[in-house]
């Protein structure tokens, strides 16, 4: 296609335009490029206004007088690929004039009130087009796998190390995801309530079941009252919630560009609760002094352009102040390549708070000369940088487009990274790497598998049955990761018994030792045994009466209930109501585990008359007397019988150390231990020997998990039996009533302090 004189005399008339203003605000961002963009923006304010009120007629004119231009337009038979590189040339060069014009503008129109302060979804292409990073806002896509056998070794294209075991939702806490399904729906997602439940955009929950889970091997998911369908991809493309300021004016056409947006006062929700990483929902509160915050511009074709983040002042976030990442312990990793990348820095201490809010994170690398950075590098959150419950932030640089060390540069020397983070002030570490730090593609031959081999026979024999579904998935993730290994060590073996001698791995003997050591037997030694058992194992009932059986469980779900007859038993929420004589076996069921209880049902005995005689009445003479169980420090009273004898009755205690007895028969309990009271009355007496106990107070169990909302009954055993005291240390998180019953508010964790007979015991309750 070849484009007519006119059509490129107007294009030429706006980059006119452009020429015309960028001298002036080039020379004055060069005069002032190490003050920040506020502080001589108002320098600009003449030049800017003065550039604007060029007419339509002058550019045309201006246009027209340029040589250079001229040649431009008339030159006819140039080929389209010739056409469109010099396009490229002038759009790049125009670009570098624009930015410094565009935040002269900015900062004047913040002033004049004339800005829409904003939350937005932006790709990483997008967010990092304007940060001076390496292949900064570059989309190319690389079909070459990375030793998990993910896409993602392109440039800022979308992610795809979020598929199924790599960071599925720790790694998409800030992150645009979509799931894609192989119908070809698409659904996106806003956060994970937790393992097995995403939430949508919009705030649809849906069911989520993992590839490990089915017996196609692959991931499903479930929205609503629709069907189960297969999952194909689970993407991330790029940042969600960006700070972002936007002329008023373009404001509705910024949203019918299609980006996603959280107004002020709107809800921020991300995360995913576990351990030491926590879900949030936040409220939005973007201003002009907002840490991170972009200006947009719209473009002259309806797209828009973003300026480098700004550094603020305020969170963003409405009634909280901007947040300083404290306690943290960051450290440059010994080489293991355990994910991939060639670098790693790890962070661990208190890290959940910002690994929750993390966004991005940008490298810069100095070489020998710590003064001066070489060359900068932004990542790709779920591909580069990951989230550990227990392992801290786990950030890399792999081997991609988007990173590639200069020309006679190995990657030793001063690095530093600075993490952006939601709510946060930037986050800087910086540190020197040696070529201990550096991964080097290693000969399998040299890795020790030993260990690693005996770690997966040690988990194939066990019984996914027999563990919590939360502890076996758990499991299983560090399961595949270390599987994976052992594949590339045979692969690439196979390869050098091929002929191939120059074979390597990508992970050093390092990596597999972390993997086996650290993550696998971690998440070995963290597998849960599943509990479910019943209150009674068998029982006997006459017709028409019933019996309440409860489980015992550290299973979620709903219980099953079944008999084997109901013509002789039948069952309902645990609850056996007898029919007629026979036998029937009582089953509770809850996913793979059951549980059984024998009903043994008899007739109901018709009464009979007896005849009655005529006895003689024998009256007998003398005392009773009994008393009830005695514990330290309480209260007894004796009950005396008299037949046929008057008088009052006396007591005496053999031992006043353990028992104390009162003129009114009250027996006190001392210690533990044993004492003889005598009861007398005139010449009668009787003899009672009285065992004084300790009281006990104890709880059936000390801790219970619930869903927000959801309530448990704290079930006590007291002896003697006395008044029981309930209280929660977070009533926000829970609540307890006087009977013990626990009502979970919010997730977190709360203690439920509870006294009784002098003693005191802790239930723990843990808020989903």
């Amino acid at each position: 296609m070849k484009r007519t004189k006119i059509s490129r005399r107007k294009e030429m008339a706006k980059h006119n335009l452009l020429k015309k203003v960028a001298p002036v605000v080039m020379s004055a961002a060069v005069a002032f490029s190490s003050m920040p963009v506020t502080a001589f923006a108002s320098d600009f304010a003449d030049s800017t206004v003065e550039a604007a009120e060029i007419t339509e007629d002058e550019e045309t004119a201006d246009v027209e007088t340029s040589d250079e231009e001229t040649e431009d337009i008339v030159a006819e038979d140039v080929d389209d690929d010739e056409l469109d590189v010099a396009e490229e040339e002038e759009t790049e060069e125009a670009g570098t004039e624009e930015t410094a014009s565009e935040e002269d503008d900015f900062s004047a129109g913040e002033e004049q009130g004339e800005y829409t302060y904003v939350y937005a979804g932006l790709t990483w292409a997008e967010y990092w087009k304007s940060e001076g990073v390496y292949a900064a806002g570059e989309t190319t896509a690389n079909d070459a796998l990375d030793s998990h056998g993910e896409h993602d070794k392109g440039a800022f294209d979308t992610v795809t190390r979020a598929t199924f075991n790599h960071g599925l939702h720790r790694g998409s806490y800030q992150c645009m995801a979509t799931i894609i399904t192989e119908s070809g729906k698409e659904y996106q997602l806003a956060y994970w309530k937790n393992g097995s439940t995403p939430v949508l955009t919009g705030g649809t929950e849906a069911v989520w079941t993992g590839a490990r889970e089915t017996a196609d091997k692959k991931a499903h998911i479930k929205v609503g009252n629709g069907a189960e369908e297969s999952v194909s991809s689970y993407v991330v493309t790029g940042l969600k919630y960006v700070p972002v300021a936007v002329k008023t004016a373009d404001y509705a056409a910024f949203c019918e560009a299609g980006y996603q947006v959280v107004t002020n006062d709107g809800t921020l929700a991300g995360g995913y609760s576990e351990q030491n990483l926590s879900a949030y929902t936040e409220t939005a509160n973007v201003t002009a002094n907002t840490n991170g915050l972009k200006y947009a511009t719209k473009n002259s074709d309806g797209t828009f352009t973003f300026s480098a983040r700004q550094t603020g002042t305020d969170s963003g976030i409405k009634d909280q102040a901007l947040k300083v990442a404290e306690g943290t312990e960051p450290g440059v990793k010994e080489a293991t390549g355990s994910y991939g990348e060639f670098l790693r820095v790890d962070i661990n201490g208190n890290y959940g708070g910002l690994g929750a809010a993390m966004q991005a994170v940008k490298w810069e690398y100095y070489g020998k000369d710590s003064s001066t950075p070489i060359a900068t590098f932004g990542t790709k959150f779920a591909a580069d940088n990951w989230m550990h419950k227990a392992m801290g932030i786990q950030l890399g640089l792999t081997d991609s487009y988007r990173c590639q060390l200069p020309a006679g540069t190995d990657g030793t020397g001063h690095w530093k990274i600075t993490i952006y983070a939601l709510g946060y002030q930037d986050y800087t570490y910086e540190f020197d790497a040696t070529y201990d730090n550096l991964v080097i593609p290693t000969d399998p031959r040299k890795i020790d598998t030993t260990e690693l081999k005996a770690a997966i026979e040690k988990v194939n024999a066990l019984k996914q049955a027999d563990y919590t579904p939360d502890s076996w998935s758990n499991l299983q993730t560090e399961f595949i990761e270390t599987q994976d290994m052992l594949d590339d060590i045979n692969a690439a073996l196979e390869k050098i018994n091929a002929g191939q001698t120059d074979a390597t791995v990508n992970f050093s003997q390092n990596a597999v030792d972390e993997q086996v050591k650290g993550h696998l037997m971690g998440a070995i030694n963290s597998l849960v045994k599943v509990t479910f058992s019943l209150s009674k194992t068998s029982g006997t009932l006459t017709v028409g009466g019933t019996d309440k059986l409860t489980v015992s469980t550290n299973l979620e779900g709903t219980v099953a209930w079944k008999s084997s007859n109901e013509k002789v038993a039948t069952v309902a929420d645990g609850v056996v109501t007898a029919k007629a004589a026979g036998t029937a076996t009582i089953t509770a069921a809850l996913g793979s585990k059951s549980a059984t209880y024998t009903v043994t049902v008899k007739a109901a005995e018709t009464p009979t008359k007896t005849p009655t005689k005529t006895q003689e009445v024998v009256k007998t003479t003398g005392i009773t007397a009994t008393v009830g169980q005695v514990y330290v420090g309480k209260k007894a009273a004796i009950k005396v019988t008299k037949e046929n004898v008057t008088g009052t009755a006396k007591f005496k205690t053999s031992n006043k150390k353990v028992a104390t007895v009162n003129a009114k028969g009250v027996v006190t309990g001392k210690k533990a231990g044993t004492a003889k009271i005598t009861v007398t009355v005139g010449k009668y007496k009787k003899v009672l020997t009285v065992k004084v106990k300790k009281p006990s107070f104890k709880l059936a169990k000390s801790s219970a998990k619930i869903k927000k909302g959801k309530t448990t009954t704290i079930k006590v055993k007291a002896a003697p039996v006395s008044k029981v005291t309930y209280k929660s240390s977070n009533k926000k998180v829970a609540t307890v009533t006087k009977k013990g019953v626990v009502k979970g508010k919010k997730k977190g964790t709360a203690t439920i302090t509870v006294k009784c007979n002098g003693i005191t015991r802790k239930f723990k309750v843990t808020v989903k």
